[in-house]
């Protein structure tokens, strides 16, 4: 019932019974935590939340984690637990959605499985679920997987997985370094298993891992994978040596080696799509498919002996700076150079190096851009530390006068003088002279000499080319003491 009310300044207002219903909703939001890992913590007591209680080995801190949160792991080789899990034991068990990170990284940091040797139980590396990542570590030693993922959304950054096996097998058998991860930035070397399976891989090594010669061991550099700006080197398989099936967009696939125990061969590749890739210089000990099979593969923009049919193929030598001693970077007179396809995927990109992958709206072929900064590339200043945009170029480092260009030249360190090309010996032989002198790997040498000083005819009599030893010996016939002066040239 309404009431007619009368207030004090006779102004007139209507009352009526209030009725409210409300319901609250509390919601509770809890903040990531982070926790931290020391083999040598003195206090380890929960929640892990500091150094001063760090937990002493990994997977007491992952236990004791929710979804967001961090652990962070400092320096040492971490082996003693043992997790079943997924039908394996295995070191470490990620199974929120967490970040687990090294404090110093991969040289520091090591997450040890156990090879099923001398009857010692296997144990894999380390098991991760979904959109857990794993960063800055050395995964060693596992048995069939260094990091076997369940899904895809795991994340693996910064890491190198060395040293695992699946005994001979590769991943079409059930073995794999790195098992169905997104990789990043990751060295894959040295595993006697397929390297990566069913993954996506970004600027990443990956060498040296072997998958077997039983039949199906099939890639045993990469298998079923996609793989960006990625090399593979001196990978074997029984069939793809470097990788079999899957994708690549702008890798290059060189010295790998198919065809063990007579399988189908493809010492590159066996299979797979290709795109603005060097496949090269890869051996197969079963018919003529050295670099691919001839029966598989789809190529575009892409070097490869004998040339693929499909769109812009290649087959001249890609001319890499030394193969023989693994330098996969493109020499200036190099036919990848900005032969390849440009796409959009490649604009933010960098390539193996960390330089911009598209160079003056070019893009060359394989994992490496030719970046050039006065006359240097890149990847030769930044082994050095040197700035990248050739500022340092003309200046001297060494204490002895030469710049850094002219170390360029002679392969040498330009903040090391004791490195720059020198004869070191000249000795009086039987009617002859022996001359010694230590060298960079990667410049033509040219020993010149001539008889007098006024005299500036002066002839070569002896060509060393790359990649030459560090110390070389050559012995000039007919020569005798005093009978001139020698001289040593450097060109690239």
């Amino acid at each position: 019932m309404q009431k007619l009310v009368a207030t004090k300044s006779n102004r007139l207002f209507f009352t009526a019974p209030l009725c409210i219903a409300a319901s609250l909703t509390l919601t509770l939001f809890s903040q990531a935590a982070t926790l931290y890992v020391s083999p040598s913590s003195a206090n380890p007591a929960p929640p892990f939340n500091a150094w001063t209680n760090a937990a002493q080995d990994i997977q007491t801190a992952v236990n004791a984690t929710q979804n967001g949160d961090t652990v962070i792991v400092t320096n040492g080789i971490y082996y003693t637990s043992a997790v079943p899990y997924g039908g394996m034991t295995n070191r470490v068990v990620i199974t929120n959605s967490i970040t687990l990170k090294s404090v110093n990284g991969p040289n520091f940091t090591t997450i040890k499985g156990q090879l099923a040797i001398a009857g010692l139980a296997p144990v894999t590396c380390v098991y991760m679920a979904t959109n857990a990542t794993l960063t800055g570590f050395t995964m060693k030693g596992g048995q069939n997987y260094g990091v076997y993922c369940s899904t895809t959304n795991c994340t693996i950054t910064n890491c190198v997985i060395t040293g695992c096996s699946g005994n001979g097998t590769g991943a079409a058998n059930g073995s794999a370094a790195i098992f169905a991860g997104a990789v990043f930035n990751s060295l894959i070397i040295s595993n006697q298993s397929t390297g990566v399976a069913y993954s996506t891989c970004h600027n990443c090594v990956i060498n040296f891992n072997a998958a077997g010669t039983s039949v199906g061991c099939t890639g045993g550099g990469a298998y079923s994978s996609v793989l960006y700006n990625c090399l593979l080197t001196g990978n074997t398989a029984a069939q793809g040596g470097g990788a079999g099936g899957g994708t690549m967009y702008n890798c290059t696939v060189t010295a790998n080696t198919g065809g063990l125990g007579g399988g189908g061969g493809g010492g590159g590749c066996y299979g797979g799509t290709f795109d603005n890739c060097i496949v090269y210089g890869n051996y197969s000990l079963t018919g003529t498919s050295s670099n691919y099979d001839l029966t598989r593969g789809v190529f575009t923009y892409c070097c490869c002996a004998p040339v693929p049919s499909g769109l812009s193929n290649i087959s001249a030598n890609p001319q890499f700076v030394s193969a023989a001693i693994g330098n996969c970077h493109l020499l200036p007179t190099s036919p990848c150079l900005g032969n390849g396809d440009l796409e959009a995927w490649q604009q933010n990109a960098v390539d193996l190096d960390g330089n911009p992958r598209v160079q003056n709206f070019l893009v060359d072929m394989g994992c490496y851009e030719l970046a050039v900064a006065g006359g240097i590339p890149n990847w030769w200043l930044s082994q050095y530390g040197l700035p990248t945009d050739g500022s340092m170029n003309n200046t001297s480092l060494s204490g002895d006068g030469r710049t850094v260009k002219q170390y360029y030249i002679a392969d040498a360190n330009p903040t090391n003088a004791a490195s720059y090309p020198a004869l070191t010996a000249i000795q009086n032989g039987t009617n002859a002279m022996q001359l010694t002198w230590q060298g960079g790997v990667l410049a033509t040498q040219f020993l010149d000499t001539v008889q007098t000083m006024t005299n500036a005819n002066w002839q070569t009599i002896f060509t060393n080319t790359p990649p030459t030893p560090a110390s070389n010996n050559f012995t000039q016939s007919g020569a005798t003491n005093g009978a001139g002066f020698y001289r040593l040239r450097m060109q690239r």
